[in-house]
């Protein structure tokens, strides 16, 4: 892949490297997971981040932020946590279903990166059509309220 393809697919850069942060290589097996079993949507929506930059969807680095928010939610992560990415994590229970979903299967953990990346396109089209396209600049703050509701909505 050449550097500027990088970006085609939702990287902020050149250089993926940088984006991986708190997802680590976890983030990149999520991708390959959905590219592998749903590559339909994932080029619909690396589609989005390509041909309509105007979204600013960036598929890559938001399925990267799901992978660090779930490993958080679930009390995965090695490192500190800042008190606002733990407000929503995994009471006993979620713990309990997701350990009894994860001895089922090894994919459960991929199943929901693949579930919060579509959640979180959602929510973003949802806030882009109701402010307009003209005012994501502006909106591009509130991102983390997309991912907020992604990780009520895996809660």
């Amino acid at each position: 892949m050449c550097l500027e393809e990088w970006k085609d697919i939702g990287f902020q850069g050149k250089n993926p490297r940088t984006d991986f942060r708190g997802g680590g290589h976890l983030g990149l097996l999520c991708l390959l997971y959905m590219v592998d079993n749903y590559p339909n949507e994932f080029a619909e929506l690396a589609k989005c981040t390509k041909d309509e930059e105007d979204l600013m969807w960036l598929t890559a680095i938001s399925s990267i932020n799901i992978t660090h928010g779930l490993l958080i939610y679930f009390h995965l992560n090695t490192g500190t946590v800042a008190p606002s990415q733990a407000k929503i994590v995994s009471g006993r229970d979620q713990f309990k279903k997701f350990c009894k979903l994860n001895c089922m299967s090894k994919r459960t953990f991929f199943e929901l990166n693949c579930f919060g990346l579509r959640y979180v396109y959602k929510e973003w089209i949802n806030m882009v059509n109701k402010t307009g396209k003209d005012k994501i600049p502006m909106i591009m703050g509130q991102f983390s309220n997309c991912m907020e509701k992604t990780k009520l909505a895996v809660h």
